[in-house]
């Protein structure tokens, strides 16, 4: 009775599938939706998703990302390498060097120092200004000037010297010549002496001038000014900021540090690079400069002064006089003479020549941007 049933429920389905086909309606469901796209428009030539060429992405291209250039980066200059993020925007350069609204400083090459800010100017260094506080050389200075100095040597009176005694001697021929064994008489220096002479010519020959401990002192004459500074240089560090091309950015140079440089102690020339502008500054001098010795030589000279002549002793009734190494008339007889020397002579200087120099010291070499 059960496999009755069974056989009977399997009769039937043989019958029904026969006249029901699945794949028929699920063929005539697509066609029905290909042709209505719920606005009425037959759409029976497209594709399920509407895409004319079929592809499911619904790009006109073809292409699955959806660009018109076909290019997968999205980007419609067809260029796979631009970038248009933010990220691209920060590091833009601009005329700083890529520091917005300061200077891009280049760095020192090896072996310099800096960079440094630098006043050079005539009057004396300002502070470092706020944007560069910190303070590298605190007063340098340029423009050394010696001054013109002098020596010289002089040599004091004659000290020491004296005059013998003179010989008054009888002339002839009106001091033309003399005469064959004149009368002569010996004056003492500053004595008064009896001669009892009548009127005629007479000489008074020179007498020898006494040096043997004379001296003269000598005088050192010297004039040496104190160097002085025409200018004064102060230097400031710069900052270092955000890198740059070639350096690290920095505030904008002002009004009177006006230099951006590098700098070594001592002498150098600039390296390559833009810092060429060379600055040479010194922290003080050194004045060697002298007079060298002075000294005076042995006295030379005559015996100068005269011979006078008095009537009734030296002091009275004056009559004439005749100087050493001369000859003149009396014109009346005398009964005395005083010899009155006076020493005729000096000594010649030696030394007394400047010699050595002025100096810098401490010198520092900037390089500048020109």
């Amino acid at each position: 009775m059960r496999a009755r049933g069974i056989a009977s429920v399997a009769t039937l389905l043989s019958v029904l599938g026969g006249c029901f086909d699945p794949t028929e309606d699920e063929d005539t469901t697509a066609s029905s939706n290909a042709s209505t796209d719920g606005s009425g428009s037959d759409t029976s030539a497209t594709s399920p998703t509407g895409d004319p060429s079929g592809d499911p992405s619904g790009d006109p291209s073809g292409d699955p990302s959806g660009d018109p250039s076909g290019d997968p980066s999205g980007d419609s200059s067809g260029d796979p390498t631009a970038d248009t993020s933010d990220s691209d925007t920060a590091t833009t350069d601009d005329s700083a060097g890529g520091c917005d609204g300061g200077t891009c400083v280049p760095e020192a090459p090896p072996g310099w120092q800096g960079p440094v800010v630098v006043y050079d100017g005539a009057d004396a260094p300002p502070a470092c200004p706020g944007e560069f506080p910190m303070l590298v050389h605190d007063e340098l200075h340029t423009g050394l000037a010696p001054g013109d100095a002098s020596c010289d040597c002089a040599c004091g009176n004659v000290v020491g010297a004296s005059c013998g005694s003179a010989t008054l001697e009888q002339a002839g021929n009106f001091c033309a010549n003399n005469i064959f064994d004149p009368d002569q008489w010996t004056l003492a220096p500053n004595a008064c002496t009896f001669i009892n002479i009548g009127p005629g010519n007479y000489a008074v020959l020179e007498p020898a001038l006494q040096t043997g401990n004379a001296s003269c002192s000598p005088q050192q004459i010297e004039d040496i000014p104190t160097p002085t500074w025409g200018g004064s240089v102060r230097s400031c560090a710069v900052p270092a900021g955000d890198a740059c091309e070639g350096g690290a950015c920095g505030p904008t140079l002002g009004a009177e540090f006006d230099a951006l440089c590098i700098w070594i102690e001592g002498e150098a020339s600039c390296p390559a690079g833009p810092y060429t502008e060379v600055r040479t500054a010194h922290a003080d001098f050194t004045d060697e400069r002298d007079c060298s010795a002075c000294t005076c030589g042995d006295p030379q000279g005559v015996c100068g002064g005269e011979v006078i002549f008095a009537d009734q002793d030296c002091d009275i009734f004056f009559v004439d006089s005749i100087p050493a190494d001369g000859c003149g008339e009396l014109t009346d007889g005398a009964s005395h003479a005083t010899w009155a020397p006076e020493v005729e002579a000096e000594c010649a200087p030696a030394g007394g020549a400047l010699q050595g120099s002025v100096e810098p010291t401490g010198t520092v070499t900037f390089c500048c941007v020109q």
